[in-house]
């Protein structure tokens, strides 16, 4: 999916207030006043509590209609609601999860209103300073129906004399079921860009799966941290509908009465 950042134009403001214009990521517990016998305490800085408005006015392309919208939070402390022109769409209470929220019912060609409320009323709620509203970035991930799920892509070494992975890859028409003409592709480059094997993935219990074996792997270590790249293409009738991208490293950690061992070989911490 096409990942953007979606971070600028916001507006904020404590419920009941005037709201003001701000840039994400931002800290709603700079807004409020310190005070000595706050309920947060020393371990919140003696700030009080509160809940938050954050409101973003888009406009949504006539294009949208035959794709998938997705918002991502990556933190949103606590208590977050997220509305869509008025209508709920999506909750987080825990202030630390990244989440997404797909945007259903858009207003295309016109402006719609993401609007996100953060309740951060009931301290003490950490045993720290933690902040509060939009803490974190927000990306707006726009995509064809039948895509790449976001994080959807993992790589797990298998061995690593001899070299072998296991890819696996989930996408949103997935779910247990291969569809007519879909391919999963995978690409695996060395440390130094160069293609070293390609493989079309099957469907095992819900996700494409594969098992491959590196030639000549260039291992990863605390000395020498080579890290390939998997390139993974969804496809159908030789059309590219979404494409995904990550790095790994080919290792395996083990702790023992021999110690901390990276690839069998013993690392002192």
């Amino acid at each position: 999916m096409k990942r953007e950042q979606f971070c600028d134009h916001w507006m904020f403001g404590k419920t009941g207030e005037k709201m003001v214009s701000v840039t994400l990521p931002h800290d709603a517990t700079q807004y409020e006043i310190r005070q000595p016998d706050a309920a947060s305490g020393s371990g919140g800085a003696y700030y009080p509590g509160g809940s938050y408005i954050y409101e973003k006015a888009f406009t949504a392309p006539e294009d949208w209609k035959e794709k998938t919208v997705l918002v991502e939070f990556e933190g949103v402390y606590p208590c977050a609601q997220v509305f869509l022109n008025g209508k709920e769409i999506g909750a987080e209470s825990y202030g630390y999860n990244l989440f997404r929220v797909e945007l259903t019912e858009i207003l295309y060609g016109q402006e719609n209103t993401l609007r996100v409320e953060a309740d951060n009323s009931r301290v003490p709620n950490s045993r720290w300073y933690a902040g509060a509203g939009i803490y974190r970035p927000v990306w707006l991930l726009t995509g064809n129906r039948e895509h790449i799920l976001p994080d959807g892509v993992r790589i797990t070494t298998l061995s690593y004399e001899p070299a072998q992975i296991m890819v696996e890859v989930e996408t949103s028409a997935a779910r247990g079921t291969k569809q007519e003409s879909t391919e999963i592709l995978t690409v695996i480059c060395d440390p130094g860009g160069k293609a070293v094997l390609s493989e079309e993935l099957t469907m095992q219990d819900g996700k494409y799966t594969a098992v491959l074996d590196i030639p000549d792997a260039q291992l990863w270590d605390d000395e020498n941290p080579n890290l390939y790249t998997c390139e993974i293409s969804l496809c159908r009738e030789g059309v590219c509908l979404d494409s995904a991208s990550t790095v790994f490293g080919i290792r395996k950690l083990k702790w023992s009465t021999e110690g901390f061992l990276i690839n069998g070989k013993s690392v002192l911490l």
